[in-house]
């Protein structure tokens, strides 16, 4: 979402309800490209913009839009429309999560066990990414004007910080 787009508030209040769901991983990667509208977002970054073109290239459909949510990787649907992404998440859903992760701060450092919880055919990335639980944003200017925006599981960055071969590891 952005917060210069005027389709968004709505679908930014539904991922805070989402998030809410233990069986789901809700985040949300505010854009930049509505910025020239009249207000720049204040937790928009352009590597999101990016991750969402990247997507679409990768599904084939090329669909960049706002508000859009992206389930998977794999599908996309307007990120208001509940049982739209209700019915994407169910038809995209896994059987959990392949591995069991643990955490723990050792010294300043984070470490990350992961421990497999099914048998994985390929490679996987290990990301560390940092979100804002909740955040509340009070609109000056553009079309949201006079609008506090609320929003849920706020990404900040993301690091990739080693690959996982689908055995136990400490990273």
């Amino acid at each position: 979402t952005s917060q210069g787009c005027s389709s968004c508030p709505p679908a930014d209040a539904l991922v805070v309800e989402l998030a809410k769901d233990p069986g789901l991983i809700a985040l949300t990667l505010p854009v930049t490209y509505w910025d020239y509208l009249g207000w720049k977002d204040t937790l928009g970054k352009d590597s999101f913009a990016r991750r969402q073109k990247f997507y679409a290239k990768a599904r084939g459909d090329g669909q960049v839009y706002t508000p859009q949510v992206v389930i998977n990787g794999a599908a996309h649907a307007i990120g208001s429309e509940r049982p739209e992404i209700e019915k994407a998440v169910a038809q995209l859903a896994t059987t959990g999560f392949a591995a069991q992760i643990a955490l723990k701060e050792d010294s300043g450092n984070l470490q990350i066990r992961l421990v497999p919880t099914r048998t994985v055919a390929e490679t996987a990335g290990i990301w560390v990414v940092p979100t804002t639980r909740q955040a509340a944003v009070p609109i000056t200017r553009g079309e949201n004007e006079g609008k506090t925006l609320s929003y849920a599981n706020v990404v900040r960055g993301m690091v990739r910080v080693g690959d996982w071969d689908g055995k136990e590891m400490t990273v």
